[in-house]
C-alpha cells in the first residue's frame, strides 16, 4: 500500500510540473486583461479556501496513515498465544476440579456408609437386647429347671430308697442289714412314683430344650456383638479415608480458590480489553466518518480542479486567437471578446475584406459592451460561486458539483456507514450488559459444584468474542475499497497543491 502511494505521489509531482510549464507558457502569452483577471482575487480566495482544505485533508490523511500502521501493528499471534495459554489453565483446572468432585463423592459416599452402618447398628442394638434378654430367662428357667429337678429328686429319693430295700441286703445309705421300718408296696405308692418318674423325664426333657434354646441365643448373641465389633472396624475405616481425603482436599480447595480469584482477574481484564477494543473501534469509525467528509471535498475539489482545467483550455485557446490577430490588427485588440471567436477566426482566415470588416467593427464594439457587461456578471458570479465553495455547507457544493451517480455512491457510503455505527452501538450496549453480568457474577460466591460451568461459559463467551472480533476484522477488510478510494482522492487533492504550488499561486 506505502508503495503505490509513493508512485502515486511521484507521478503527481511529474504531472504538476509538466502543468507548471504548460501554465508558464500560457501566462507569456496571455493577454493584459487575462492577467488582470488572474490577478485579481477572484482566484486568490479560492487558492486560500483551497489551502486550508488542503491543510485539514493532509492532517486527514496523516490520521488515516497511522490508522493503517495501527491495523498492520496488530499481533494476532499474541492474541492466540494468550488464548492457548488460557485454555490450557482453563483445562488444568478442570481436571484438578473433576478430581476435586470425585474426592467429595468418595467423601458422601464414607458418609452414607457410615450412616448406613450406624443405622444396622442402631437396628441390631434392639435384637442383641432382646436376645440377652432371653438368653438371661433361659439361664433362669434352667436354673429353675434345676432347682425343681434337685427337689424331685430329694422329694423321690426316700420312697425310691425304701422300695428298694430287701431283707438281708445292705442299706446303701449306712450299710445296716436291718430295715425297722418296714415298707409296704401299694398300688397308691408305685403310681405315685410312676408320676415322679414321668415328671422327672419331663423335667429332664425341659432342661435339654432350655440349654439348646440357650446355646442357639449365645451363639446368636456371639454373632450379633461379632457383627458389631465388624461395623465400629469399618466406621473407624471410613472415618480414616475421610480423613485422608480432607487432607488431600485442603490444597485442591487452595489451588481452586487461586484459580477462582484468578478467573476473576482475567475477567475483569478481558472486560477492560473489549471496553478498550471497542473504543478503539468507535474512534475509527469516528475516522472514517471524517474520511467520508474528506472525500466529500476532495469530490468538490476534483469537481473544481476540473472546472479549472476547462478554462485553461478555454483560456488557452482564446490566446492563440489573440496572438494571431494582435498581429494582423494591432489597433483593434480592445475589441476582442470572448463573444466574437466567430469573427476572429474567420479575420484570422482572411475571409473578410478591410470594408467587410469596417462595417461589422461597429457591430462588434456593441458586441464587446455587451460582452463586457456579461463577462463582468459572470465574474462576480464565479466569485460568489467560489466564496461559497468554502465547504460551510458540504450538502450544497456537492449537489452543486458532483454527479448524481457520485452523490448516490456517496449517500449509500454514508447509509452503510451509519448502519455500520447502529451495529457497533447496539454490540457495545450488549457487551456492557454481558460485563455487568459478569461482575455481578464475579461478585457472588461461585459454588464448587457450578464451577466447571462457568468454566465452560467463559471458554464459550471468549470464542463468541474471537469470532465476533474476527467479524469485525473482515468488515474491516471489507471496507478497503473505500479505503483505496479515499486514498484515490487523497491524490487528486495532491496533484491539485502540487498545480497550486508550481504555478505560483
Amino acid at each position: 500500500m506505502s508503495q503505490s502511494y509513493t508512485d502515486q505521489q511521484m507521478a503527481s509531482q511529474n504531472w504538476g510540473t509538466a502543468k507548471n510549464q504548460a501554465f508558464e507558457l500560457l501566462t507569456k502569452t496571455q493577454s493584459p486583461e487575462i492577467q488582470s483577471f488572474w490577478s485579481r482575487g477572484a482566484y486568490a480566495d479560492c487558492l486560500s479556501i483551497s489551502r486550508e482544505a488542503w491543510q485539514e485533508i493532509n492532517q486527514r490523511k496523516t490520521e488515516l496513515q497511522q490508522l493503517y500502521q495501527l491495523d498492520k501493528n496488530t499481533d494476532v499471534q499474541t492474541l492466540r498465544q494468550e488464548s492457548m495459554q488460557r485454555r490450557e489453565a482453563y483445562q488444568q483446572l478442570e481436571i484438578q476440579v473433576r478430581h476435586y468432585e470425585n474426592l467429595r463423592k468418595r467423601l458422601t459416599d464414607y458418609d452414607r456408609q457410615v450412616e448406613e452402618q450406624r443405622k444396622l447398628i442402631h437396628e441390631q442394638l434392639p435384637l442383641i437386647h432382646k436376645s440377652t434378654q432371653e438368653v438371661t430367662e433361659a439361664r433362669n428357667l434352667l436354673q429353675i429347671a434345676q432347682e425343681e429337678q434337685l427337689n424331685f429328686i430329694r422329694e423321690t429319693s426316700i420312697p425310691r430308697l425304701r422300695t428298694e430295700l430287701s431283707t438281708e441286703q445292705p442299706c446303701p445309705v449306712c450299710g445296716s442289714t436291718h430295715h425297722p421300718v418296714l415298707l409296704k408296696t401299694d398300688e397308691e405308692d408305685h403310681f405315685s412314683v410312676d408320676t415322679y418318674l414321668r415328671e422327672l423325664e419331663n423335667l429332664k426333657a425341659r432342661f435339654e430344650a432350655r440349654e439348646r434354646n440357650l446355646a442357639t441365643l449365645e451363639t446368636r448373641l456371639r454373632q450379633l456383638e461379632n457383627d458389631r465389633k465388624g461395623i465400629e472396624v469399618k466406621i473407624q475405616t471410613l472415618e480414616a479415608e475421610k480423613a485422608n481425603a480432607q487432607t488431600e482436599e485442603k490444597p485442591i480447595i487452595q489451588v481452586i480458590s487461586k484459580w477462582k480469584a484468578d478467573l476473576k482477574i482475567e475477567k475483569i481484564g478481558k472486560s477492560e480489553e473489549v471496553r478498550d477494543w471497542l473504543q478503539k473501534e468507535t474512534e475509527r469509525f469516528q475516522h472514517l466518518e471524517e474520511l467520508l467528509k474528506i472525500q466529500e471535498k476532495s469530490e468538490s475539489l476534483a469537481q473544481f480542479g476540473r472546472h479549472l482545467k476547462e478554462g485553461l483550455s478555454y483560456f488557452q485557446k482564446h490566446q492563440e486567437l489573440t496572438d494571431a490577430l494582435k498581429k494582423l490588427y494591432v489597433k483593434d485588440i480592445k475589441f476582442l471578446a470572448g463573444d466574437c471567436d466567430g469573427l476572429l477566426q474567420k479575420l484570422v482566415h482572411k475571409s473578410y475584406s478591410p470594408e467587410q470588416y469596417t462595417q461589422e467593427l461597429e457591430e462588434c464594439q456593441q458586441s464587446y459592451i455587451q460582452a463586457e457587461i456579461a463577462f463582468k456578471s459572470l465574474k462576480d458570479k464565479l466569485l460568489t460561486e467560489l466564496s461559497t465553495f468554502g465547504f460551510s455547507s458540504v450538502e450544497e457544493a456537492r449537489a452543486a458539483l458532483l454527479s448524481p451517480d457520485n452523490h448516490r455512491k456517496l449517500t449509500q457510503q454514508k447509509e452503510q456507514l451509519v448502519q455500520r455505527k447502529t451495529q457497533l452501538d447496539t454490540q457495545l450496549d450488549t457487551l456492557t450488559q454481558e460485563i455487568t453480568l459478569l461482575q455481578e457474577q464475579d461478585e457472588a460466591a461461585i459454588e464448587i459444584s457450578t464451577l466447571l460451568t462457568e468454566i465452560e461459559t467463559h471458554s464459550m463467551v471468549e470464542r463468541e468474542y474471537l469470532q465476533k472480533i474476527g467479524g469485525w476484522k473482515q468488515s474491516l477488510k471489507d471496507n478497503e475499497v473505500s479505503r483505496t478510494e479515499h486514498a484515490k482522492r487523497l491524490e487528486e487533492i495532491a496533484e491539485l497543491e502540487q498545480r497550486y504550488k508550481n504555478g505560483g499561486y
